[in-house]
């Protein structure tokens, strides 16, 4: 997989990819990338990164568990180990990856 995001490079061969393939990693440390230092929630830093409404967000935000006051008005550094990881999930399967 890191081969593929060009985290790493090959030992051996070619990678070639179609250049259109969404790729959707998931790693151990997704967390790092979140903005635990800002005053974002779940619910807006996933509108400021997707087109949407509010309503298709909380829906997809839901789904995975963050619901309510928490994906609203609880700042993403105060979130959970569980809960970030979540939301690092949201992010990668919102727009569906054609290889996760």
């Amino acid at each position: 997989a890191k081969t593929m995001t060009g985290e790493l490079k090959a030992t051996g061969g070619v990678l070639t990819t179609h250049p259109q393939l969404n790729l959707g990693y998931f790693s151990q440390h997704a967390v790092d990338a979140l903005p635990v230092a800002s005053n974002h929630t779940a619910l807006s830093y996933f509108l400021e990164t997707f087109e949407g409404t509010e309503q298709t967000a909380r829906r997809f935000l839901g789904g995975l568990g963050l619901q309510g006051k928490v994906a609203s008005h609880t700042p993403i550094g105060s979130l959970s180990g569980g809960q970030k990881m979540r939301l690092a999930l949201a992010i990668v399967l919102y727009k569906p990856p054609d290889l996760l």
